[in-house]
């Protein structure tokens, strides 16, 4: 996103787009539910790795300034 008109986030009119879909009845909460289904693991695994990685740097696990 190169320019945000009034400065807004860039995830509130993305979550807005999204409800309104999901309340037009566009996209059915079944398919919604099938995706989270889907993706959970991989999602879990990056947010395992991304705290794995934040704790072994605070214990400067990684070396540090040389």
């Amino acid at each position: 996103m190169l320019w945000r008109p009034f400065g807004i986030n860039e995830t509130i009119p993305t979550t807005i787009g999204a409800l309104t879909v999901l309340v037009a009845g566009i996209v059915p909460w079944m398919d919604v539910l099938n995706i989270f289904d889907i993706i959970r693991g991989a999602s879990l695994t990056i947010l395992s790795t991304i705290m794995m990685s934040i704790v072994l740097e605070s214990i400067v696990f990684f070396g540090g300034l040389l």
